[in-house]
């Protein structure tokens, strides 16, 4: 395989963006900031951790890194303006798959005005695909502006990539076990594991709206809310008659892997849903259904989470513990 032929395909297959003023060729790109100052989020993949080659085609990988990028800038109440990937490629991989691997990317990034301005190619033992992104935003909203008062709100699915990922890692979707009413149950939750959809027009939306707080959720509701509430030094009140407008989606696929709808919701993560908290009393944008409240912290109590006025550990994915 041709280094400089490769990059060059690459080069050719994915959009460049609206906002590049240089694009791959340079030692440096150079992308417009309209706004005086950028986001910036890097996020990878890694052949055996978060992909297997047997689940997944190459276009599914590339736009799966490109979209958990992108629901970070959305969560900052971003837009997206450029992506810089860095692959590391095992000896022999055949050339094609990583085409396909850039025509995913392109098919996330042609979803926005962002674009490709660059990255770097190594060997490595196992595929690793790195994406930097970068993007703009108006009105920036961080995890630490959380208040009492304020409604917890998300956008998006909780728990169905997690479904998905324990429907592959059983073998439920494919072999001679699979039937197809089994496999019409399991494939939206699949699809979602291997190619999420993160509602990323709701990020600066919900900043224009007035959120408070925000961030995406890539590990779990429990943890990430955890994160939240502790950034914002609050606490976080969870309503199990709110969260069911999230659980009952999941409860078909639930019954037939065996796992609770509820701690799936809780507790899976990279559904990469925009998890917000906004002003008691003001209308929620359009997207966005609340799930609980905001509270003061006990005076001899740290920040955390509660479900029905009982504490919830955080029991979503933590990198280095898997």
């Amino acid at each position: 395989m041709d280094e400089n032929r490769l990059i060059g395909d690459i080069r050719e297959q994915i959009p460049t963006g609206a906002y590049t003023l240089i694009g791959s060729g340079d030692d440096c790109a150079q992308v417009s900031a309209k706004l005086g100052s950028f986001l910036i989020t890097t996020d990878m993949l890694v052949e055996g951790r978060h992909f297997r080659l047997d689940w997944s085609t190459a276009g599914e990988v590339g736009y799966r890194a490109i979209m958990q990028n992108l629901a970070d800038i959305a969560a900052m109440g971003g837009v997206p303006s450029s992506v810089v990937v860095a692959l590391g490629l095992p000896q022999g991989i055949d050339q094609q798959w990583v085409l396909d691997l850039s025509a995913g990317m392109a098919t996330a990034l042609r979803e926005t005005e962002a674009g490709l301005v660059g990255g770097d190619i190594s060997g490595a033992d196992h595929v690793v695909v790195s994406v930097t992104a970068t993007g703009e935003a108006e009105v920036v909203v961080k995890r630490s502006g959380a208040k009492p008062g304020d409604t917890i709100a998300v956008a998006g699915t909780l728990g169905l990539s997690y479904l998905g990922l324990n429907a592959l890692t059983r073998g439920a979707v494919g072999g001679e076990t699979a039937t197809e009413d089994v496999y019409s149950i399991l494939r939206p939750a699949v699809a979602c594991y291997r190619t999420p959809r993160p509602p990323l027009g709701l990020g600066p939306v919900a900043a224009q709206a007035g959120a408070t707080a925000m961030m995406d959720v890539s590990d779990g509701l429990s943890t990430d809310l955890l994160r939240l509430v502790t950034a914002s030094d609050v606490q976080g009140h969870l309503e199990l008659d709110l969260l069911s407008k999230f659980v009952t989606p999941l409860e078909e696929a639930s019954k037939l892997l065996g796992i609770d709808p509820l701690l799936a919701c809780l507790n899976g993560g990279e559904d990469h849903a925009l998890l917000a908290t906004f002003p008691s009393g003001s209308a929620l944008p359009e997207g966005f259904s609340p799930i609980g409240e905001i509270r003061q912290v006990d005076s001899d109590a740290a920040p955390r989470v509660l479900l029905q006025s009982q504490p919830l550990p955080a029991a979503g994915w933590d990198h280095l513990a898997h």
